[in-house]
């Protein structure tokens, strides 16, 4: 896999989309090449709903919304 395809940080995620720190709901993702890119949710990986729905379970303004 190249560094391109590999994430290595994104932002906080929740499946409520009125909480997303951007408009019209996204993460910004780091790759370990070193480049970020804007993937709006529901989207490819990282900012998908199967990793939303857990990252969002540990975040107190997703939990009580």
């Amino acid at each position: 896999m190249a560094q391109s395809e590999i994430f290595v940080m994104f932002d906080a995620l929740c499946a409520k989309t009125e909480v997303f720190n951007h408009v019209p709901g996204g993460s910004n993702v780091l790759f370990l090449d070193g480049h970020v890119v804007f993937i709006k949710y529901p989207g490819r990986a990282p900012v998908t709903a199967a990793i939303a729905t857990p990252d969002g379970a540990f975040l107190d303004f997703c939990e009580n919304l």
